[in-house]
């Protein structure tokens, strides 16, 4: 998982860090009641991509927890994304393309509008196999699908 905090002030910096410090070690769903009235810029994540009991598991602790929703659920992000983001501001995010329709269907349950959409994909001639995603908080529906990020060119 990653979480980020954007332009600080500097008021709210060694607090701000303080807080970082301990998502990072810390179960986020608690993160969120934990500081109150610390409200974040920016969130940028990425989630795990499989739901938790499909796909094929992996015995290390680490590989499961980055790869399946067992410990950080779409849901959960966006509750804390709904909790903690300033109104107007954005969660960006990359998932799976077969996760599209979850995501979208979560995120509007907790007030965060997809606003751009762009799909990754290895070559031209493949199919996009993830998609990166920014949603604003408090926003109306209005969405751009911007073209297709390809990551090798033929000469590679």
């Amino acid at each position: 998982m990653c979480l980020a905090l954007t332009k600080p002030s500097r008021a709210d910096a060694d607090l701000l860090e303080t807080v970082i410090v301990s998502l990072r070690k810390q179960d986020f769903t608690s993160g969120a009641t934990t500081e109150s009235h610390i409200t974040i810029d920016n969130i940028i994540v990425n989630p795990p991509y499989q739901k938790n009991g499909h796909g094929i598991s992996n015995k290390n602790t680490n590989f499961h927890t980055s790869r399946y929703d067992n410990e950080m659920k779409l849901e959960d992000l966006f509750e804390f994304a709904k909790l903690k983001l300033k109104s107007n501001r954005s969660l960006f995010m990359i998932n799976r393309c077969e996760r599209l329709v979850d995501v979208l269907s979560i995120s509007r349950k907790h007030n965060m509008e997809a606003k751009r959409i762009r799909f990754v994909q290895s070559r031209i001639d493949d199919k996009p196999n993830l998609v990166m995603i920014q949603f604003v908080k408090n926003q109306k529906p209005f969405l751009t699908f911007e073209k297709n990020l390809i990551i090798y060119n033929d000469e590679d």
